[in-house]
């Protein structure tokens, strides 16, 4: 499987989840966090056991993206990657 085609699966997935939910990815996002973000000020409920093992899953699914060459995505998959802990 080509990156391109693992990619496509991996957004093909997301959006089925999503969907399940009643939500969709949105349009165009430059960063993964808002660039007005305080997470001082974030009021957010902790995610729920399942919410975490998703979250774990997608970080996975990013991480081996890049892998397969979508180095482009390192810095973002860092900054979403530093959430696990």
């Amino acid at each position: 499987m080509s990156s391109e085609q693992y990619v496509k699966a991996s957004i093909a997935n997301v959006e089925a989840v999503l969907e399940s939910s009643g939500q969709r990815l949105p349009y165009r996002c430059t960063t993964p966090i808002q660039a007005n973000y305080r997470p001082e000020l974030d009021t957010t409920a902790e995610l729920k056991l399942e919410g975490i093992r998703y979250y774990q899953e997608m970080i996975g699914v990013l991480r081996w993206a890049i892998e397969l060459g979508r180095i482009d995505i390192v810095m973002e998959v860092s900054m979403l990657s530093s959430h696990l802990a």
